[in-house]
């Protein structure tokens, strides 16, 4: 169970310092990203605010917040709420790989995401619009060839919108079969 948000402020308030220090190779904004099956938006904005480099950080494994929200996180509604504030606190992570598996948040969440929305997406796609364009994971597909993967059809929209955003995806062609599926 997480941390009531009260019991979250006034340990913040009482150690400021405990919002930036690593427990397991990952700092407390990461855990909640990791564990919390949908971050708790206002527990992610306090973290922030009281260590807003820990978003710039990458974990242990080479992860940054962004990274994990996308690949672990069931987003509330259109992800704004999450990745709103994660991208304003490291712009740059829309663009960063991760040091193992080679992911860019978008094949990221492309990828793993159950039920991907239509806001995220384009959120990370107008981020980053090279995203789609460049071979990701530890396979080096396509964002297009990860949602091949996916143990059920993405939205059409996503795909369409995938599409638009790289004419040249639809000449891309899924491989026969998954390729390291269960990694990244």
């Amino acid at each position: 169970a997480l941390v009531p948000l009260r019991s979250l402020e006034a340990l913040l308030w009482a150690h400021p310092a405990a919002a930036s220090t690593p427990c397991c190779g990952y700092p407390p904004l990461l855990l909640l990203l990791r564990f919390a099956a949908a971050p708790p938006p206002a527990e992610l904005r306090l973290l922030l605010r009281a260590a807003p480099e820990a978003a710039a950080k990458p974990n242990s494994d080479g992860w940054l917040a962004l990274h994990v929200c996308c690949r672990y996180s069931r987003l509330h509604g259109g992800g704004e709420a999450e990745l709103g504030p994660l991208l304003r606190a490291a712009p740059h992570a829309v663009h960063a790989r991760t040091a193992s598996g080679n992911w860019l948040p978008l094949g990221l969440y492309l990828r793993h995401n159950p039920q991907p929305s239509v806001e995220v997406v384009r959120m990370l796609i107008s981020a980053n619009p090279s995203a789609v364009r460049e071979p990701q994971g530890p396979d080096s597909l396509l964002p297009l060839q990860h949602l091949c993967f996916r143990r059920s059809l993405p939205p059409a929209p996503i795909v369409q919108l995938v599409l638009e955003s790289f004419p040249g995806a639809a000449a891309a062609r899924c491989p026969p079969s998954a390729p390291g599926d269960a990694g990244g």
